[in-house]
Protein backbone atom coordinates (compact mmCIF):
# COMPACT_ATOMS: atom_id res chain seq x y z
CA UNK A 1 0.00 0.00 0.00
CA UNK A 2 1.10 3.58 -0.57
CA UNK A 3 2.15 5.94 2.15
CA UNK A 4 -0.24 8.91 2.21
CA UNK A 5 2.67 11.22 3.11
CA UNK A 6 5.56 10.31 0.75
CA UNK A 7 3.79 7.96 -1.69
CA UNK A 8 6.22 5.02 -1.25
CA UNK A 9 4.66 1.54 -1.70
CA UNK A 10 4.88 -0.54 1.53
CA UNK A 11 4.15 -4.13 2.41
CA UNK A 12 0.44 -4.72 3.12
CA UNK A 13 1.24 -5.86 6.65
CA UNK A 14 3.16 -2.63 7.47
CA UNK A 15 1.50 -0.24 9.87
CA UNK A 16 4.12 2.48 9.43
CA UNK A 17 5.90 3.65 6.26
CA UNK A 18 9.39 2.17 5.79
CA UNK A 19 10.52 5.47 4.25
CA UNK A 20 9.12 8.27 6.43
CA UNK A 21 7.54 6.47 9.43
CA UNK A 22 4.04 7.78 8.81
CA UNK A 23 1.37 5.51 10.25
CA UNK A 24 -0.45 3.55 7.60
CA UNK A 25 -4.21 3.31 7.89
CA UNK A 26 -5.55 -0.17 8.76
CA UNK A 27 -9.08 -1.39 8.68
CA UNK A 28 -8.51 -4.10 11.28
CA UNK A 29 -6.10 -4.28 14.21
CA UNK A 30 -2.99 -6.21 13.64
CA UNK A 31 -3.09 -9.79 14.89
CA UNK A 32 -1.20 -10.67 18.03
CA UNK A 33 2.21 -11.96 17.35
CA UNK A 34 2.42 -15.72 17.27
CA UNK A 35 4.55 -17.61 19.60
CA UNK A 36 8.10 -17.53 18.52
CA UNK A 37 9.45 -20.55 16.90
CA UNK A 38 12.29 -22.35 18.38
CA UNK A 39 15.51 -21.15 17.04
CA UNK A 40 19.06 -21.29 17.80
CA UNK A 41 18.96 -17.60 18.95
CA UNK A 42 16.24 -15.10 20.14
CA UNK A 43 14.65 -12.76 17.51
CA UNK A 44 15.34 -8.99 17.88
CA UNK A 45 12.55 -6.86 19.21
CA UNK A 46 11.63 -3.17 19.18
CA UNK A 47 13.27 -1.36 22.04
CA UNK A 48 10.12 0.74 22.47
CA UNK A 49 7.23 -1.71 22.38
CA UNK A 50 9.00 -5.09 22.35
CA UNK A 51 7.46 -6.25 19.05
CA UNK A 52 9.44 -8.60 16.83
CA UNK A 53 11.35 -6.77 14.10
CA UNK A 54 11.48 -8.21 10.63
CA UNK A 55 14.71 -8.19 8.68
CA UNK A 56 15.26 -4.92 6.72
CA UNK A 57 12.72 -2.82 8.64
CA UNK A 58 13.73 0.73 9.47
CA UNK A 59 10.67 1.44 11.63
CA UNK A 60 8.69 -0.72 14.06
CA UNK A 61 5.47 -2.12 12.59
CA UNK A 62 3.72 -1.84 15.94
CA UNK A 63 4.66 1.58 17.28
CA UNK A 64 6.54 3.19 14.40
CA UNK A 65 9.70 3.81 16.39
CA UNK A 66 12.87 4.35 14.37
CA UNK A 67 15.10 1.26 14.27
CA UNK A 68 18.09 3.06 12.82
CA UNK A 69 21.27 2.21 14.76
CA UNK A 70 20.14 -1.21 15.92
CA UNK A 71 21.95 -4.35 14.95
CA UNK A 72 20.57 -5.83 11.77
CA UNK A 73 18.38 -8.80 12.05
CA UNK A 74 20.19 -11.96 10.81
CA UNK A 75 18.57 -13.77 7.96
CA UNK A 76 18.80 -17.18 9.77
CA UNK A 77 16.53 -15.91 12.57
CA UNK A 78 13.14 -17.40 12.15
CA UNK A 79 10.36 -14.85 12.47
CA UNK A 80 7.11 -16.17 13.79
CA UNK A 81 4.42 -15.80 11.21
CA UNK A 82 0.87 -15.77 12.27
CA UNK A 83 -1.22 -18.46 10.72
CA UNK A 84 -4.09 -16.03 10.57
CA UNK A 85 -4.45 -14.62 7.09
CA UNK A 86 -3.82 -10.87 6.95
CA UNK A 87 -6.84 -8.78 6.56
CA UNK A 88 -7.00 -6.88 3.29
CA UNK A 89 -6.16 -3.26 3.86
CA UNK A 90 -8.26 -0.89 1.74
CA UNK A 91 -6.61 1.62 -0.47
CA UNK A 92 -6.21 5.01 1.15
CA UNK A 93 -8.76 7.59 0.15
CA UNK A 94 -7.75 9.87 -2.70
CA UNK A 95 -5.92 12.98 -1.78
CA UNK A 96 -8.30 15.83 -1.25
CA UNK A 97 -8.37 18.33 -4.04
CA UNK A 98 -6.58 21.56 -3.20
CA UNK A 99 -8.98 24.12 -1.89
CA UNK A 100 -8.86 27.15 -4.17
CA UNK A 101 -8.03 30.43 -2.61
CA UNK A 102 -11.03 32.46 -1.73
CA UNK A 103 -11.96 34.67 -4.58
CA UNK A 104 -11.69 38.31 -3.73
CA UNK A 105 -14.86 40.05 -4.62
CA UNK A 106 -14.10 43.64 -5.61
CA UNK A 107 -15.88 46.22 -3.59
CA UNK A 108 -18.51 48.08 -5.58
CA UNK A 109 -17.38 51.53 -6.71
CA UNK A 110 -19.88 54.18 -5.69
CA UNK A 111 -21.41 55.76 -8.74
CA UNK A 112 -22.47 59.40 -8.34
CA UNK A 113 -26.15 59.80 -8.80
CA UNK A 114 -27.03 62.74 -11.03
CA UNK A 115 -30.49 64.02 -10.56
CA UNK A 116 -32.07 64.76 -13.91
CA UNK A 117 -34.92 67.15 -13.93
CA UNK A 118 -37.97 65.46 -15.35
CA UNK A 119 -38.91 66.65 -18.77
CA UNK A 120 -42.10 68.66 -18.82
CA UNK A 121 -44.98 66.65 -20.01
CA UNK A 122 -46.01 67.65 -23.51
CA UNK A 123 -49.09 69.72 -23.69
CA UNK A 124 -52.04 67.70 -24.78
CA UNK A 125 -52.81 68.22 -28.41
CA UNK A 126 -56.43 68.59 -29.13
CA UNK A 127 -57.41 66.15 -31.77
CA UNK A 128 -59.45 67.59 -34.51
CA UNK A 129 -62.75 65.89 -34.74
CA UNK A 130 -63.74 65.17 -38.31
CA UNK A 131 -66.78 67.01 -39.44
CA UNK A 132 -69.82 64.79 -39.59
CA UNK A 133 -70.83 63.74 -43.06
CA UNK A 134 -74.33 64.46 -44.19
CA UNK A 135 -76.43 61.31 -44.10
CA UNK A 136 -77.47 59.91 -47.42
CA UNK A 137 -81.10 59.07 -48.09
CA UNK A 138 -82.04 55.47 -47.65
CA UNK A 139 -82.87 55.01 -51.30
CA UNK A 140 -79.51 56.45 -52.50
CA UNK A 141 -77.18 54.03 -54.24
CA UNK A 142 -73.48 54.35 -55.01
CA UNK A 143 -72.32 52.94 -58.34
CA UNK A 144 -69.51 50.38 -58.15
CA UNK A 145 -69.72 49.85 -54.37
CA UNK A 146 -71.20 46.62 -52.99
CA UNK A 147 -73.93 47.25 -50.45
CA UNK A 148 -72.96 46.52 -46.87
CA UNK A 149 -75.10 45.29 -44.13
CA UNK A 150 -74.39 48.40 -42.08
CA UNK A 151 -73.28 51.74 -43.58
CA UNK A 152 -69.83 52.83 -42.47
CA UNK A 153 -69.28 56.56 -42.19
CA UNK A 154 -65.97 57.66 -43.73
CA UNK A 155 -64.12 60.66 -42.28
CA UNK A 156 -64.52 63.82 -44.22
CA UNK A 157 -61.53 64.99 -46.21
CA UNK A 158 -59.72 67.95 -44.72
CA UNK A 159 -60.27 71.14 -46.68
CA UNK A 160 -57.30 72.03 -48.87
CA UNK A 161 -56.09 75.56 -48.28
CA UNK A 162 -54.96 77.41 -51.32
CA UNK A 163 -51.35 78.60 -51.00
CA UNK A 164 -50.86 82.27 -50.50
CA UNK A 165 -49.69 84.07 -53.62
CA UNK A 166 -45.92 84.46 -53.70
CA UNK A 167 -44.92 88.04 -54.39
CA UNK A 168 -42.98 88.35 -57.60
CA UNK A 169 -39.47 89.65 -57.05
CA UNK A 170 -39.06 92.97 -58.72
CA UNK A 171 -35.86 93.66 -60.59
CA UNK A 172 -33.15 95.21 -58.49
CA UNK A 173 -33.05 98.98 -58.79
CA UNK A 174 -30.24 100.67 -60.59
CA UNK A 175 -28.86 101.93 -57.29
CA UNK A 176 -28.52 98.36 -55.96
CA UNK A 177 -26.70 97.23 -59.11
CA UNK A 178 -24.39 100.19 -58.87
CA UNK A 179 -23.74 99.42 -55.20
CA UNK A 180 -22.76 95.84 -56.08
CA UNK A 181 -20.41 97.03 -58.79
CA UNK A 182 -18.85 99.55 -56.41
CA UNK A 183 -18.43 96.85 -53.74
CA UNK A 184 -16.68 94.57 -56.25
CA UNK A 185 -14.39 97.40 -57.31
CA UNK A 186 -13.57 98.28 -53.70
CA UNK A 187 -12.79 94.63 -52.90
CA UNK A 188 -10.46 94.28 -55.91
CA UNK A 189 -8.76 97.56 -55.10
CA UNK A 190 -8.27 96.58 -51.46
CA UNK A 191 -6.83 93.19 -52.47
CA UNK A 192 -4.35 94.80 -54.87
CA UNK A 193 -3.32 97.39 -52.29
CA UNK A 194 -2.77 94.63 -49.73
CA UNK A 195 -0.68 92.65 -52.24
CA UNK A 196 1.41 95.73 -53.01
CA UNK A 197 2.01 96.43 -49.32
CA UNK A 198 2.97 92.81 -48.63
CA UNK A 199 5.33 92.58 -51.60
CA UNK A 200 6.89 95.92 -50.70
CA UNK A 201 7.51 94.69 -47.17
CA UNK A 202 9.17 91.53 -48.51
CA UNK A 203 11.30 93.57 -50.91
CA UNK A 204 12.30 95.96 -48.13
CA UNK A 205 13.42 93.11 -45.87
CA UNK A 206 15.41 91.43 -48.64
CA UNK A 207 17.01 94.74 -49.63
CA UNK A 208 18.19 95.09 -46.03
CA UNK A 209 19.73 91.60 -46.23
CA UNK A 210 21.40 92.46 -49.52
CA UNK A 211 22.76 95.71 -48.11
CA UNK A 212 24.18 93.85 -45.09
CA UNK A 213 25.76 90.94 -47.01
CA UNK A 214 26.79 92.74 -50.17
CA UNK A 215 28.45 90.42 -52.69
CA UNK A 216 27.95 87.45 -50.34
CA UNK A 217 24.18 87.62 -50.66
CA UNK A 218 22.86 84.12 -51.55
CA UNK A 219 21.44 83.66 -55.01
CA UNK A 220 18.11 82.56 -53.55
CA UNK A 221 17.77 85.88 -51.69
CA UNK A 222 18.51 87.82 -54.87
CA UNK A 223 15.96 85.77 -56.80
CA UNK A 224 13.34 86.31 -54.10
CA UNK A 225 14.06 90.04 -54.15
CA UNK A 226 13.54 90.16 -57.92
CA UNK A 227 10.29 88.21 -57.55
CA UNK A 228 9.03 90.60 -54.87
CA UNK A 229 9.83 93.64 -57.02
CA UNK A 230 8.12 92.05 -60.01
CA UNK A 231 5.07 91.28 -57.85
CA UNK A 232 4.91 94.93 -56.75
CA UNK A 233 5.13 96.09 -60.37
CA UNK A 234 2.39 93.68 -61.49
CA UNK A 235 0.06 94.64 -58.66
CA UNK A 236 0.62 98.36 -59.31
CA UNK A 237 -0.08 97.85 -63.02
CA UNK A 238 -3.27 95.95 -62.21
CA UNK A 239 -4.32 98.67 -59.75
CA UNK A 240 -3.68 101.36 -62.35
CA UNK A 241 -5.69 99.45 -64.95
CA UNK A 242 -8.55 98.87 -62.49
CA UNK A 243 -11.29 101.24 -63.59
CA UNK A 244 -13.98 102.29 -61.13
CA UNK A 245 -17.53 101.34 -62.06
CA UNK A 246 -19.58 103.84 -63.93
CA UNK A 247 -22.03 105.62 -61.65
CA UNK A 248 -25.72 105.08 -62.32
CA UNK A 249 -27.25 107.60 -64.69
CA UNK A 250 -29.47 109.99 -62.80
CA UNK A 251 -31.95 111.87 -65.00
CA UNK A 252 -31.59 114.92 -62.79
CA UNK A 253 -27.82 114.90 -63.33
CA UNK A 254 -28.30 114.64 -67.09
CA UNK A 255 -30.74 117.52 -67.02
CA UNK A 256 -28.35 119.63 -64.96
CA UNK A 257 -25.46 118.92 -67.35
CA UNK A 258 -27.59 119.80 -70.36
CA UNK A 259 -28.57 123.03 -68.65
CA UNK A 260 -24.93 123.92 -67.92
CA UNK A 261 -23.92 122.98 -71.46
CA UNK A 262 -26.59 125.28 -72.85
CA UNK A 263 -25.41 128.13 -70.61
CA UNK A 264 -21.76 127.66 -71.61
CA UNK A 265 -22.72 127.49 -75.28
CA UNK A 266 -24.51 130.81 -74.86
CA UNK A 267 -21.44 132.33 -73.21
CA UNK A 268 -19.15 131.00 -75.93
CA UNK A 269 -21.44 132.23 -78.71
CA UNK A 270 -21.73 135.72 -77.19
CA UNK A 271 -18.00 136.10 -76.58
CA UNK A 272 -17.22 134.84 -80.07
CA UNK A 273 -19.57 137.49 -81.41
CA UNK A 274 -17.68 140.11 -79.40
CA UNK A 275 -14.38 138.81 -80.73
CA UNK A 276 -15.74 138.91 -84.29
CA UNK A 277 -16.96 142.45 -83.85
CA UNK A 278 -13.78 143.84 -82.27
CA UNK A 279 -11.23 141.73 -84.12
CA UNK A 280 -7.70 142.53 -83.08
CA UNK A 281 -8.98 145.07 -80.57
CA UNK A 282 -10.66 142.40 -78.43
CA UNK A 283 -9.49 142.86 -74.80
CA UNK A 284 -7.25 140.13 -73.38
CA UNK A 285 -9.76 139.45 -70.59
CA UNK A 286 -12.47 138.66 -73.14
CA UNK A 287 -10.15 136.23 -74.97
CA UNK A 288 -9.16 134.53 -71.73
CA UNK A 289 -12.80 134.21 -70.69
CA UNK A 290 -13.63 132.73 -74.10
CA UNK A 291 -10.92 130.08 -73.67
CA UNK A 292 -12.15 129.26 -70.20
CA UNK A 293 -15.75 128.96 -71.42
CA UNK A 294 -14.69 126.65 -74.24
CA UNK A 295 -12.70 124.50 -71.80
CA UNK A 296 -15.66 124.27 -69.42
CA UNK A 297 -17.98 123.42 -72.29
CA UNK A 298 -15.69 120.62 -73.47
CA UNK A 299 -15.48 119.21 -69.94
CA UNK A 300 -19.26 119.29 -69.53
CA UNK A 301 -19.74 117.51 -72.83
CA UNK A 302 -17.16 114.88 -71.81
CA UNK A 303 -18.95 114.36 -68.49
CA UNK A 304 -22.25 113.93 -70.30
CA UNK A 305 -20.71 111.45 -72.74
CA UNK A 306 -19.22 109.49 -69.82
CA UNK A 307 -22.75 108.91 -68.53
CA UNK A 308 -23.60 107.03 -71.72
CA UNK A 309 -26.13 109.58 -72.89
CA UNK A 310 -26.12 111.53 -76.13
CA UNK A 311 -23.97 114.58 -75.73
CA UNK A 312 -24.98 118.12 -76.30
CA UNK A 313 -24.70 119.75 -79.63
CA UNK A 314 -21.14 120.67 -80.57
CA UNK A 315 -19.95 124.20 -80.02
CA UNK A 316 -21.02 126.37 -82.89
CA UNK A 317 -18.23 127.68 -85.02
CA UNK A 318 -17.57 131.42 -84.69
CA UNK A 319 -19.52 133.39 -87.20
CA UNK A 320 -17.41 135.13 -89.82
CA UNK A 321 -18.08 138.80 -90.03
CA UNK A 322 -19.24 140.15 -93.35
CA UNK A 323 -16.76 142.60 -94.80
CA UNK A 324 -19.55 144.96 -95.88
CA UNK A 325 -21.49 144.64 -92.63
CA UNK A 326 -21.04 147.33 -90.04
CA UNK A 327 -19.11 146.37 -87.00
CA UNK A 328 -21.56 146.66 -84.14
CA UNK A 329 -21.47 144.81 -80.91
CA UNK A 330 -24.79 145.83 -79.42
CA UNK A 331 -27.03 144.32 -82.11
CA UNK A 332 -25.21 140.98 -81.71
CA UNK A 333 -25.80 140.98 -77.97
CA UNK A 334 -29.42 142.01 -78.36
CA UNK A 335 -30.00 139.24 -80.89
CA UNK A 336 -28.63 136.56 -78.52
CA UNK A 337 -30.25 137.71 -75.29
CA UNK A 338 -33.85 138.55 -74.57
CA UNK A 339 -34.75 142.20 -74.37
CA UNK A 340 -33.75 143.84 -71.10
CA UNK A 341 -32.15 140.54 -69.92
CA UNK A 342 -28.79 140.91 -68.11
CA UNK A 343 -25.77 139.42 -69.76
CA UNK A 344 -24.34 136.30 -68.05
CA UNK A 345 -21.27 136.99 -65.94
CA UNK A 346 -17.92 136.35 -67.56
CA UNK A 347 -16.27 133.44 -65.70
CA UNK A 348 -13.10 134.20 -63.86
CA UNK A 349 -9.90 132.98 -65.51
CA UNK A 350 -8.83 129.49 -64.39
CA UNK A 351 -5.16 128.95 -63.51
CA UNK A 352 -3.03 125.80 -63.31
CA UNK A 353 -4.62 123.01 -61.31
CA UNK A 354 -4.54 119.29 -60.52
CA UNK A 355 -7.75 117.31 -61.06
CA UNK A 356 -8.18 114.11 -59.01
CA UNK A 357 -8.96 111.37 -61.50
CA UNK A 358 -11.29 109.53 -59.14
CA UNK A 359 -14.02 112.01 -58.27
CA UNK A 360 -12.98 115.01 -60.42
CA UNK A 361 -11.99 117.21 -57.47
CA UNK A 362 -9.88 120.18 -58.64
CA UNK A 363 -6.86 121.35 -56.63
CA UNK A 364 -5.81 124.82 -57.85
CA UNK A 365 -2.13 125.68 -57.46
CA UNK A 366 -1.54 128.58 -55.09
CA UNK A 367 -1.06 131.84 -56.96
CA UNK A 368 2.12 133.89 -56.73
CA UNK A 369 4.45 130.88 -56.65
CA UNK A 370 6.35 128.94 -59.30
CA UNK A 371 7.41 125.91 -57.22
CA UNK A 372 5.09 123.51 -55.48
CA UNK A 373 5.75 120.45 -53.27
CA UNK A 374 3.28 117.61 -53.70
CA UNK A 375 2.84 115.13 -50.84
CA UNK A 376 1.17 114.63 -47.44
CA UNK A 377 1.11 116.89 -44.41
CA UNK A 378 2.71 115.60 -41.19
CA UNK A 379 2.29 117.86 -38.14
CA UNK A 380 4.77 115.78 -36.13
CA UNK A 381 7.55 116.31 -38.66
CA UNK A 382 6.39 119.85 -39.50
CA UNK A 383 5.87 119.03 -43.20
CA UNK A 384 3.10 120.99 -44.97
CA UNK A 385 3.33 120.66 -48.78
CA UNK A 386 1.64 123.16 -51.06
CA UNK A 387 -0.41 120.38 -52.66
CA UNK A 388 -1.65 118.17 -49.80
CA UNK A 389 -3.09 114.85 -51.03
CA UNK A 390 -3.94 113.46 -47.57
CA UNK A 391 -7.68 114.12 -47.97
CA UNK A 392 -7.78 112.27 -51.29
CA UNK A 393 -6.43 108.90 -50.12
CA UNK A 394 -2.78 109.90 -50.23
CA UNK A 395 -1.71 107.78 -47.27
CA UNK A 396 -3.44 104.58 -48.43
CA UNK A 397 -2.27 105.21 -52.02
CA UNK A 398 1.40 105.31 -51.04
CA UNK A 399 2.03 109.06 -51.37
CA UNK A 400 5.16 110.18 -49.52
CA UNK A 401 5.25 113.27 -47.29
CA UNK A 402 7.45 115.07 -49.84
CA UNK A 403 6.73 113.05 -52.95
CA UNK A 404 7.45 115.34 -55.93
CA UNK A 405 8.19 118.95 -56.94
CA UNK A 406 6.28 120.83 -59.68
CA UNK A 407 8.07 123.89 -61.09
CA UNK A 408 7.04 126.49 -63.70
CA UNK A 409 10.01 127.80 -65.68
CA UNK A 410 9.17 130.36 -68.41
CA UNK A 411 5.82 128.73 -69.20
CA UNK A 412 7.29 125.22 -69.18
CA UNK A 413 6.26 122.94 -66.32
CA UNK A 414 8.71 120.39 -64.93
CA UNK A 415 8.03 117.57 -62.45
CA UNK A 416 10.75 116.01 -60.26
CA UNK A 417 10.41 112.88 -58.12
CA UNK A 418 11.93 113.53 -54.67
CA UNK A 419 13.17 109.94 -54.21
CA UNK A 420 9.70 108.82 -53.11
CA UNK A 421 8.98 105.31 -51.84
CA UNK A 422 6.36 104.42 -54.46
CA UNK A 423 7.73 106.47 -57.38
CA UNK A 424 6.16 109.02 -59.73
CA UNK A 425 4.79 108.45 -63.24
CA UNK A 426 3.88 110.78 -66.13
CA UNK A 427 1.34 109.29 -68.54
CA UNK A 428 2.17 105.83 -67.18
CA UNK A 429 5.97 106.19 -67.52
CA UNK A 430 8.02 106.16 -64.34
CA UNK A 431 10.46 109.04 -64.03
CA UNK A 432 13.89 108.82 -62.41
CA UNK A 433 14.36 110.33 -58.94
CA UNK A 434 15.78 113.87 -58.75
CA UNK A 435 15.64 114.27 -62.58
CA UNK A 436 13.19 116.97 -63.83
CA UNK A 437 10.76 115.78 -66.52
CA UNK A 438 8.55 118.03 -68.71
CA UNK A 439 4.80 118.04 -68.15
CA UNK A 440 2.27 118.93 -70.83
CA UNK A 441 -1.26 120.21 -70.43
CA UNK A 442 -3.62 117.32 -69.72
CA UNK A 443 -0.81 114.96 -68.62
CA UNK A 444 -1.76 112.17 -66.23
CA UNK A 445 0.43 112.32 -63.12
CA UNK A 446 0.57 109.35 -60.76
CA UNK A 447 1.98 109.65 -57.25
CA UNK A 448 2.16 106.13 -55.83
CA UNK A 449 -1.28 104.85 -56.78
CA UNK A 450 -3.07 108.20 -56.74
CA UNK A 451 -3.65 109.61 -60.25
CA UNK A 452 -4.32 113.27 -61.11
CA UNK A 453 -4.60 115.24 -64.36
CA UNK A 454 -2.54 118.42 -64.69
CA UNK A 455 -4.15 121.34 -66.53
CA UNK A 456 -2.93 124.88 -67.04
Amino acid sequence: MKCPACGVTNDPNNQFCDQCGTRLQQTTPAAAPAAPMASSSAAPTCPTCGSVILPGEAFCDNCGASLVGMAPVPESVAVPISEEQPTAIPEPPPEPAPVPAEEITPLPVPVPVVEVAPEPAPAPVAEEQPAPLPSLPSDATVTGVAPASEPVAEPAAAPVEEPAPVPTAEPAPVAAVAADAQATYDAQKQALEAEIARSQQVASQLESVQAALGAATPAGVLQSLDDARAAVARAQADLTALAPPAPPVDPAVVAALNSEIAGQQQVVTQLEAVQTALGAGTPAGVLQSLDAARTSLAKLQADLAALGTPGAAPVAAPAMADANAPTMVAPVASALAPENAPLPPIPAPVGPRLVVEEGGKELPLPSGKTEFIIGRSDPISGIYPEIDLTSYGGETSGVSRQHARLVSNGGQWMLTDLNSTNHTKIDGVRIDPNVPAPVQNGARLQFGRLALVFRF
